[in-house]
């Protein structure tokens, strides 16, 4: 699919395959949603049911949150310089001068503004606006809507998306702008890997535990990651293979305790979720082959125990949420109660009040 868009892109006259990118990118996020928007509007039409703004609302959020990175590489791509050869280029297309009149008229147009609105204004804005509501952020108008950007986070730490955006931009850039330069680039990353690393701990922003030690974690394994690639890569300047192909493994097994807890924690849900199946065609077979063997009885009775523990769930799920209708019933009855309590109350009011003023007419 991208090397169909790459050939759909390059064959436009007029437009270089960077800028022409770009707009590809942002055309497809806004295509994204304008087609959920109408699909909602055609499943709510067909439906009767209400049109739910909020499903627009995280969309947008999450259209943007995911495609950040790739706009903002691919805007600061066109600013970067590289050097082939004593000639500037530009670093995101090798083919095009750095400087010329055409990429200067591309960077004051379009690049800037681009890069300003999606890398400043629409994240600093967001920012204020969370920031103005901090206190009425668990108001279901507002997690509705935004909830995307903060439901993870704890209260106090509402901002730490914004944190993570900008932490983004800073390794984009730096993997950007020093491409070439190895060992001031895995300085750098290892650096803002560590500051990640002290706000992470200092603030403790997700709402489980696990996540804020799976999120040190990670930065711990990635600076590791990033210092062994260094160290390999000045073996290879060096010719010294056996010392490289050593820290090739390290690296490996890095990776492999980095991706560790994701994966084990993928396996349990789905494992959690099809539990049930599994046993059915585990003890089928058995039944099968071995019908009178302990494992087929086992497996037996641990399905029927499944069983049951899956119908007492869905019966107190069944349960509260009877509970929560007949909640809010009482909720809106004695909402009533209390507007017509107060609609009585002033029409006596205004009753007494047209009495006096009758009374004082009559004796005038």
């Amino acid at each position: 699919m991208a090397n169909f868009f790459e050939c759909f892109l390059s064959e436009i006259e007029g437009i270089e395959l960077i800028y022409s990118r770009i707009i590809l990118t942002v055309g497809l996020i806004i295509s994204q949603v304008l087609i959920i928007q109408f699909g909602c509007a055609l499943f709510s039409f067909f439906t009767a049911q209400k049109y739910k703004s909020r499903i627009m609302s995280n969309t947008i959020l999450y259209l943007y949150i995911q495609n950040y990175a790739t706009l903002i590489k691919q805007f600061f791509s066109t600013l970067a310089i590289r050097k082939i050869s004593q000639i500037d280029y530009i670093q995101g297309d090798v083919s095009l001068l750095y400087g010329s009149n055409n990429h200067f008229n591309w960077i004051y147009a379009f690049i800037i503004p681009g890069s300003a609105l999606f890398g400043l204004i629409i994240p600093l804005s967001l920012y204020i606006f969370l920031y103005l509501k901090k206190n009425d952020l668990n108001k279901i108008k507002y997690r509705s809507h935004i909830g995307y950007l903060f439901n993870e986070y704890t209260r106090k730490n509402y901002f730490w998306e914004w944190i993570k955006l900008w932490n983004k931009t800073i390794i984009i850039i730096i993997l950007i702008y020093f491409e070439t330069d190895i060992s001031l680039k895995a300085s750098s990353l290892g650096l803002c890997l560590l500051i990640y690393q002290y706000l992470s701990q200092h603030f403790k922003p997700y709402n489980l535990q696990k996540f804020n030690l799976l999120d040190v974690q990670t930065g711990q394994l990635c600076s590791s990651a990033i210092f062994f690639a260094a160290v390999k890569y000045i073996c290879d300047q060096q010719e010294n293979y056996t010392l490289s192909s050593l820290i090739q493994t390290i690296i490996i097994l890095i990776s492999l305790i980095l991706s560790y807890p994701f994966i084990r924690g993928i396996l349990k849900v789905y494992f959690k979720k099809y539990k049930p199946g599994v046993f059915e065609i585990m003890l089928t077979i058995c039944k099968n082959y071995y019908p009178n063997s302990k494992f087929t009885k086992y497996l037996s009775l641990r399905l029927i125990i499944l069983r049951q523990r899956e119908k007492k769930i869905k019966s107190h799920f069944q349960k509260m949420k009877q509970a929560f209708k007949k909640r809010k019933q009482n909720e809106k009855k004695q909402q009533k109660i209390v507007l017509n309590s107060n609609l009585s109350k002033n029409n006596t009011m205004n009753l007494l009040l047209n009495q006096s003023q009758k009374k004082e007419f009559d004796n005038s």
